[in-house]
């Protein structure tokens, strides 16, 4: 009897996956290193994060995730070479325009759908860039997956993450949440009334006592950082050299310095797009640190003792560039 489910073989493994937490730079990110040289215009993959995150809670198999990833990372790396689902609306940071100009365009237009293209994607060293939320937690299925895959993990302050996911409301999961069930995160429900993100599966007891709005949301961000950090402290050293971490802060203020290690990375290099999408996304740019620190007082005058806690830790460790934080 036929048990075995047949791995489909990869269609490209020159693979990189712009990773970070919710509200960490990815999208002023990815649209900066499609530019690079022989580098495919950056996809979203929403329902590939979605078979990562059933397969981290026990969900799913480790050979059914394999299987549908293979076949959705091949299909969007088959379709994105070809120019099948190009996004042509000008002003949306994913428009094929950010990347290419209309001769280029009209030319992979032209790609014809066979045999022929299979091969030439498999033979030409083009990197083909993903963006995806908390890859860290996903890293070994990754890498059993795409072996000579890469990962670009991006920093931000923790600060500044807290007020971003507190303007968007991310990480607010009970019944004053305006987004109601358009969080783009795998959430499990906890007794019929409390929606409980992925990432926490093992603090229910303690999350579901927080009733104060930041609160929670450090209480997820604090979690979240950890679980990638621990992951990561784990694995090899030359695992780790697969990872490059971005600061925030450091590519913003000086873009040029940064992207120079990033090109290291992926041996690739600058093309004339890359100083277009950087004045778009107003790189170099300087960061407000009084604003900052204001947001910090507003803090913790309303915030509990324990999230001031969990706060400090995360300050002092990105501070200190502890690991992935």
């Amino acid at each position: 009897m036929l048990k075995k489910i047949y791995l489909n073989k990869n269609l490209n493994e020159n693979i990189l996956f712009i990773s970070g937490i919710s509200r960490s730079g990815k999208s002023l990110f990815a649209p900066i290193v499609s530019t690079l040289d022989k580098t495919q215009n950056f996809q979203m993959i929403p329902e590939i994060e979605e078979i990562f995150r059933l397969y981290y809670i026990g969900k799913i198999s480790k050979e059914i995730a394999s299987y549908i990833i293979k076949i959705y990372v091949n299909i969007k790396t088959y379709e994105n070479y070809i120019g099948r689902n190009f996004n042509f609306r000008k002003k949306e940071w994913t428009s094929i325009y950010n990347y290419k100009n209309i001769y280029e365009i009209k030319s992979i237009l032209k790609i014809p759908h066979d045999v022929k293209t299979f091969h030439k994607i498999n033979k030409n060293q083009i990197l083909f860039p993903f963006m995806i939320h908390d890859g860290v937690l996903f890293f070994k299925l990754v890498l059993s997956i795409y072996n000579k895959c890469k990962f670009i993990h991006i920093n931000r302050h923790p600060v500044d993450l807290v007020h971003s996911w507190a303007n968007k409301f991310v990480g607010d999961f009970h019944k004053n949440d305006p987004k109601k069930n358009f969080h783009n995160f795998l959430q499990l429900e906890y007794k019929n009334k409390t929606r409980i993100p992925y990432w926490l599966v093992s603090k229910v007891n303690e999350y579901t006592k927080i009733h104060n709005f930041y609160d929670r949301i450090i209480f997820n961000i604090y979690y979240l950082l950890e679980k990638q950090n621990n992951i990561y402290e784990m694995l090899s050293k030359n695992d780790k050299k697969k990872i490059h971490i971005v600061y925030f802060d450091n590519f913003v203020t000086d873009p040029n310095n940064e992207l120079n290690k990033i090109c290291n990375f992926l041996s690739t290099k600058f093309t004339k797009n890359t100083k277009k999408i950087l004045r778009r996304e107003r790189c170099p740019r300087e960061i407000n640190l009084q604003d900052r620190y204001k947001k910090l007082i507003y803090l913790n005058q309303i915030i509990s003792e324990n999230s001031k806690k969990l706060l400090k830790k995360i300050y002092i460790k990105h501070e200190n560039r502890v690991g992935l934080y």
